[in-house]
């Protein structure tokens, strides 16, 4: 269900602990105590096959607006692009509508830069963004860096592209220069025994040691 679900579970009373990889919304942060795991990024990634390295943000909006179709048109092979978006409620979603200014075309207003294209494959899952572009030379899609990291370790035939020139790297997330960074964090009412031993252990050097591992940057709350 995403991120929303996470917040959403926690504030109806049927979860103690929510996941939501964004920054909160004010009525979550007005409701909910949190507390922040760690960053993350998005990134495009396409078909370990194309020659592609890089694509601007103007690129991307062209792309997932539906006016550019082919890869010839930003430098690539003459392959139809095939784009790959999120559901609604997800929070990849929300931060690529806020990179690009499109909007999901089952929201109820236009972004700054109008709508993805209707045309775009509509997934929920990292993995089948991932299965996606690794099973179908000219896709591309958006998702977690971390997840973009364990599947080139697993093999995935799948690339990850920079962004504006930017190559994505602890380096550039944490000196702010990649464009699309995001907030991991942990939700709750209030923090009881059991959410206590939690976040313990998240803390603990080898919480952070699980957390790096994932290919994300733990939280200065937990060093």
């Amino acid at each position: 269900g995403g991120s929303s679900a996470g917040s959403r579970n926690v504030q109806e009373g049927s979860s103690q602990v929510g996941m939501v990889s964004r920054a909160l919304y004010p009525d979550e942060e007005a409701s909910l105590e949190s507390f922040h795991l760690g960053m993350d990024a998005l990134v495009l990634v396409v078909n370990a096959s194309k020659s592609m390295e890089n694509l601007t943000r103007n690129q991307v909006i062209n792309i997932f607006a539906g006016d550019i179709r082919n890869w010839q048109e930003v430098g690539g092979p003459d392959l139809p692009i095939i784009p790959v978006t999120k559901e609604v409620g997800r929070s990849t979603l929300d931060l690529f509508e806020e990179y690009s200014g499109l909007h999901s075309p089952h929201r109820p207003d236009r972004g700054p830069q109008g709508r993805i294209t209707e045309g775009a494959y509509e997934i929920s899952s990292n993995l089948e963004c991932l299965t996606i572009v690794g099973g179908i030379p000219g896709a591309v899609g958006y998702i977690s860096y971390g997840a973009a990291l364990n599947a080139l370790e697993m093999g995935m035939p799948v690339k990850i592209l920079s962004l504006d020139g930017v190559i994505i790297s602890q380096e550039t997330l944490l000196q702010g220069q990649y464009p699309i960074i995001r907030d991991l964090n942990l939700v709750f009412h209030e923090i009881t025994p059991e959410i206590a031993l939690l976040l313990e252990m998240i803390t603990s050097s080898t919480g952070i040691q699980a957390i790096e591992e994932q290919g994300f940057i733990p939280s200065k709350e937990g060093a």
